[in-house]
């Protein structure tokens, strides 16, 4: 059973979300096995499972919600210490995983095959799971699953590198703490500065002294004269001999400093190779399974990447390898009619590049079918006729990233292109990121570009209203300097001429005070978001420097407009900003401009009316959200209590649809800090979760909830029925 809406299959996103979550299964399950700290790990276990639980049974794969349940029920006996897992217990758990697994890649088509012809095998591991839930000794059964030929574990290296195991949090606070060491380094160059200034004055005096001098001065006069200017040149070259000392120091204290830092830092750092060890499998295994020939290529193993960008990259990066293999590559015999080798090629290419991270993912296939995604274009009611064919591939492959938009007309099992590209833009913007398109004669080209490092950012320092605030280069598209003749006023809006974009006051945006109008010369810093660039004016376009980015106290939760905090080379401190808060106030204050110059228009469409989703599941929200698209809401998502509890505090909307069971905050703690404050207390918010027990829906009715549903409600339409009553 699936939920197909707007191009989307929920069993693709059912198949994407059991394979993470059963890698980070079998990932802890291992962990556990030598921690002598098991809580946290067992309840990433459980919350594993219970993920892949609701998931199933969203997309009707029963089997799999029956084994996943019951793998949850094991780790929450091992929650509560009723039962130990112990290696007999591990080695029945991942037995399972693998059962798992090959239920997950199953096409419905086929599931009532395989159930027939493993039911014995099925029963037994259930009644495996079963019996180590409730303590007894159990040992895994034969399950025969899909086995795949892994190679062999390479050799360790003679004279390999020691490694030595450190928190991630202490590695951060060494970089923090080296950074400020670098900045302080560079004050001494200032007193340096104010030392030559002394010599000077000093070089002035002697000067002065000498021209006192005269042959009818008095001897006692003379005396303390040349007294006073021995002293003088006596100070003056100790000043030189100390300021040359200084000069010696500062340059070392900066090279140890600038090691030090440099040194810090790498210890983020990774080779894409950490993150590459499962593409070759998963590469060859789609290609395995679609029929098709396949080689993969990979450059810059050896290319480093911050830790916390490699494991977000996981996600994007499988689905742009499941796009290229499945709808990119042709099979052997299409190739070979069109004077190809038989065997496609795929190619990951990763590099830096102008204080960024370059990975690029290519294939020599059929490629885009730009016509096709013009007539789509027309068809969905996103462009005209006329204004289609004026666009260029660029301004074309920038659809493809919308949810649920495929310029092909059927969708596979494993993937289409467009099905999920959004997901991957959404992914990379939240580490700083942003992915594009371009067409190829042979294939298609997808670009990603992220910053180098999530703690230390390459920024462009500007003022405004008098203040430094520094934006991530990564996240410009650029800069420029117009004169006043180069700007128009398009209806009460100033409005960079040559290049059609919309200028908005930085000041404004900041809430920040100025003067009204524009000089003779104006600063401009240029963003980019999807098909459309805002311009931002700020008064100076200052410096570029690499900066230590310092997290904002969790206290304050989320502040608008702001990434972190720094301090500057010279020691001040100062605001790095959010690039994608920034570009969503410019272009709400482009909407309200543009209500406010036509309010003699009487039929204007109504606003739609905003829903937020907070879940940590992606197959969930997938439903959720097409569910809320069809009652004409505007749906956006977050995907724990955390990042929900960040976009609700942005306003306006109209009602807060969330799970209960979250990764850093739950949806109970989220709905008291809702009720809790004075500006949000009135935003409805409904409860869907799969917890059904009559305390659980006490429990968050309690907190505030308006509603309590679990997530059957979206087969009985009580969920949609729920949204309409309270959202009006």
């Amino acid at each position: 059973m699936s939920y197909d809406t707007e191009g989307f299959q929920m069993i693709d996103l059912f198949r994407l979300e059991v394979e993470t979550q059963l890698k980070r299964l079998n990932q802890d399950l291992l962990r556990l096995e030598t921690s002598d700290q098991p809580a946290p790990l067992l309840e990433s276990l459980m919350r594993a499972c219970h993920s892949t639980k609701g998931a199933a049974r969203l997309v009707g794969v029963l089997p799999a919600e029956r084994l996943a349940h019951v793998m949850e029920d094991f780790f929450v006996a091992a929650q509560s210490g009723r039962v130990q897992v112990d290696a007999a217990a591990v080695d029945g758990v991942l037995a399972a995983s693998d059962l798992l697994m090959e239920l997950s890649r199953l096409s419905e088509a086929d599931m009532a095959d395989w159930e027939m012809l493993n039911a014995q095998a099925f029963r037994d591991c259930l009644q495996m799971l079963e019996g180590l839930a409730q303590g007894q000794s159990m040992s895994p059964p034969s399950v025969r699953v899909a086995t795949v030929e892994t190679p062999a574990p390479a050799q360790a290296l003679a004279g390999e590198a020691k490694t030595l195991r450190l928190s991630a949090e202490r590695l951060d606070r060494l970089i923090h703490l080296s950074g400020e060491a670098k900045v302080l380094s560079s004050w001494l160059s200032d007193l340096g500065q104010s030392m030559l200034g002394v010599k000077a004055r000093n070089a002035q005096l002697q000067a002065s002294l000498l021209e006192m001098e005269s042959e009818n001065m008095p001897t006692l006069m003379r005396a303390r004269l040349e007294s006073a200017l021995r002293l003088c040149q006596e100070e003056g070259n100790a000043l030189y001999d100390r300021l040359e000392s200084l000069n010696l120091y500062e340059r070392r204290l900066k090279s140890v400093t600038h090691n030090l830092f440099d040194e810090a830092l790498a210890t983020r750092m990774r080779p894409f190779s950490d993150g590459a060890e499962n593409l070759p499998r998963l590469v060859r295994d789609l290609g395995r399974e679609l029929g098709k020939e396949v080689r993969l290529e990979i450059e810059g193993l050896d290319t480093l990447v911050d830790r916390e960008i490699l494991e977000r990259l996981e996600t994007p990066l499988t689905h742009l390898l499941r796009n290229a293999i499945d709808h990119g590559l042709e099979s052997a015999e299409e190739r070979r009619l069109e004077g190809k080798p038989p065997v496609g090629q795929v190619r990951v290419q990763v590099y830096h590049q102008r204080g960024l991270l370059y990975l690029v993912v290519s294939d020599d296939g059929r490629g885009l079918d730009l016509e096709a995604l013009r007539s789509k274009l027309v068809e969905r009611g996103l462009s005209t006729p006329e204004l289609s064919q004026k666009m260029t591939p660029h301004e074309l492959t920038e659809f493809i990233f919308l949810p649920g938009f495929s310029s092909r007309s059927q969708v596979t099992a494993i993937s289409g292109r467009g099905v999920g590209l959004d997901l991957v833009r959404q992914s990379l913007a939240e580490v700083g990121g942003q992915v594009t398109c371009e067409p190829q004669d042979l294939g298609v080209r997808f670009e990603i570009q992220l910053p180098l490092a999530l703690s230390i950012l390459h920024c462009l320092l500007v003022e405004v209203s008098g203040q430094s605030y520094a934006l991530p280069l990564a996240r410009l598209e650029r800069v420029a300097r117009l004169q006043s003749q180069q700007i128009t006023s398009l209806e009460g809006r100033p409005w960079w001429t040559e290049e059609s974009i919309s200028l908005t006051l930085g000041a404004r945006v900041l809430g920040l005070p100025s003067s009204e109008g524009l000089g003779e010369q104006v600063s401009v810093v240029v963003f980019r978001s999807g098909q459309e660039c805002y311009g931002l004016v700020v008064d100076r376009l200052l410096d570029k420097q690499k900066l230590v980015a310092q997290p904002i106290d969790k206290r304050l939760g989320k502040l608008q407009h702001v990434l972190a905090g720094t301090v500057l080379q010279n020691g001040e401190p100062a605001l790095i900003l959010d690039v994608e808060d920034l570009v969503h106030s410019m272009a709400k204050m482009l909407q309200d401009w543009q209500h406010d110059y036509f309010p003699e228009h009487q039929e204007q469409p109504q606003a739609r009316k905003r829903v937020l989703v907070v879940d940590d599941s992606i197959t969930v929200r997938e439903v959720e959200r097409n569910l809320l698209k069809s009652l004409g809401l505007e749906v956006d998502i977050a995907v724990d209590g955390v990042d929900g509890w960040n976009a609700v505090r942005q306003g306006g909307y109209d009602l807060v649809v969330s799970d209960v069971d979250m990764p850093r905050m739950d949806g109970i703690e989220l709905v008291r800090l809702i009720r809790a404050d004075a500006q949000l207390a009135a935003t409805p918010v409904l409860i869907v979760s799969y917890k059904d027990r009559e305390e659980d829906r006490l429990r968050g009715l309690e907190a505030g909830a308006d509603g309590y549903l679990t997530k059957a409600s979206f087969h009985d339409h009580k969920f949609t029925q729920a949204v309409r009553d309270l959202v009006g």
